[in-house]
């Protein structure tokens, strides 16, 4: 009997300990829920659930990057947000084709506009008995003479454009006379920083526009690089001449994955009653519009003096690359405008302005290279190809750091007979 009291009395204790395990896994079950709880609300919030307030203070906040935009960019009256530059650009295609009803996009060669089949490299048609000229995307040596060989490309892409050559007005005019029926727009940077900064001709530009006007073809201008960066309306505020349509991003935010494309609103409404799609995830998304006000406020502050400063810096940079290279007898010359230069080895004559290839003669990508390999051996990492992109961020005291640097590295490359030798 006692041993029977004794396994009752021990059955009630397990009984009371698994019903308070119970009640302690309950309420971490009811606070786990509790959090999801929580967490699912924000999410409905992203997802557009949220308050009414906030979707509309969202709402507020693309309107007023938009108003800013047009308040600083000549041609843009409504625009597009996207996120990256290739997205804008092919944005910037599907409107032009649209408006106009004609489907082929005039480049020029040496441009870059994204990553896109119909877009990526390219040559001019050399085919003389082409009843239409092309463009000519077939690959040649592979990815190590080719630096935009890629397999996977359609076939039909070299069906969307034609490409002529970079301020050669006769070709321009032909090609516009003869295909202007199936020509939508033409895309081009306005000063070409994918092709060593070469800048248009005088009266090149204003040819583009009158041909386009005439023909009722859209003007697109490149602002990827060049938007914000030479100026706070861009190349076409340098050059003097507005485009229908501009495509911008990178310093449209400071680096924060923002891009778009802006116009005439006449041909940006064909957007509208989804008569033209421009869909994805993040287009107007709120870290990214944040960026952009908060970006618009430094650069148009005090007048904009923060362009000045960088030009201020940049130029010291640039004079004394120049110097240096008279120093230890290396031919160079400087492209540049406000924000970028590009530094072209083997070709002498200090900081200048060139237009055509012909004038790149004699350049050599090889001791660029080498030169970016002894910056780095000396604390300096240097974009590829040359170009140099200068910010705000940097002080004077980082021109005297990179200049010391360029000292060295020039002494290298000429001691070694402009061959990098490691250390």
């Amino acid at each position: 009997l006692a041993v029977k009291n004794f396994d009752a009395r021990e059955s009630v204790e397990k009984i009371i300990a698994l019903d308070n395990q119970r009640k302690s896994l309950q309420q971490e079950a009811e606070a786990k829920q509790a959090q999801m709880n929580i967490i699912a609300k924000e999410i409905g919030k992203l997802m557009g659930q949220g308050k009414k307030e906030e979707a509309m203070a969202m709402k507020e906040q693309v309107n007023a990057d938009a108003k800013r935009l047009s308040e600083l960019i000549p041609c843009v009256e409504e625009l597009k947000f996207t996120v990256t530059g290739s997205e804008a650009v092919q944005a910037a295609f599907r409107i032009m084709r649209a408006y106009t009803g004609k489907n082929v996009i005039v480049r020029f060669q040496g441009n870059y506009a994204g990553w896109g089949d119909n877009v990526l490299g390219g040559r001019i048609n050399s085919d003389v008995n082409a009843e239409i000229p092309f463009t000519d995307f077939s690959t040649h040596g592979g990815p190590e003479e080719d630096p935009y060989y890629t397999e996977g490309r359609s076939p039909l892409a070299c069906k969307e454009t034609i490409m002529i050559p970079w301020n050669n007005f006769e070709v321009l005019e032909e090609t516009f006379d003869k295909y202007h029926d199936i020509i939508a727009g033409i895309h081009f940077e306005g000063i070409v920083w994918n092709h060593e900064g070469l800048y248009p001709k005088p009266g090149f530009v204003e040819k583009i526009r009158e041909l386009c006007t005439k023909y009722n073809i859209v003007m697109c201008m490149d602002e990827v690089i060049t938007g914000f960066r030479v100026n706070i309306g861009g190349a076409q505020t340098v050059l003097g001449v507005t485009p229908d349509l501009c495509t911008m991003g990178k310093a449209i935010s400071n680096g924060i994955p923002v891009s778009c494309v802006g116009g005439k609103k006449e041909i940006m409404d064909c957007i509208r009653g989804n008569k033209v799609l421009v869909p994805g995830t993040y287009p107007g998304y709120g870290l990214g519009m944040a960026a952009v006000l908060a970006t618009l406020d430094e650069l148009t502050k005090d007048d904009c003096a923060v362009y000045k400063q960088v030009f201020k810096v940049q130029e010291k940079i640039m004079d004394g690359l120049v110097e240096i290279s008279r120093k230890y007898d290396i031919p160079l010359t400087i492209t540049e405008a406000n924000g970028v230069f590009d530094t072209l080895f083997g070709i002498p004559g200090g900081r200048r302005r060139l237009y055509t290839d012909g004038e790149l003669v004699g350049f050599d990508k090889n001791i660029v290279n080498n030169f970016q390999r002894y910056m780095q051996e000396n604390g300096v990492f240097l974009m590829f190809g040359g170009r140099w992109y200068v910010n705000a961020s940097h002080t004077m005291e980082d021109a005297e750091k990179t200049l010391a640097a360029a000292d060295k590295a020039m002494k290298a490359l000429k001691e070694n007979n402009y061959n990098y030798i490691a250390k």
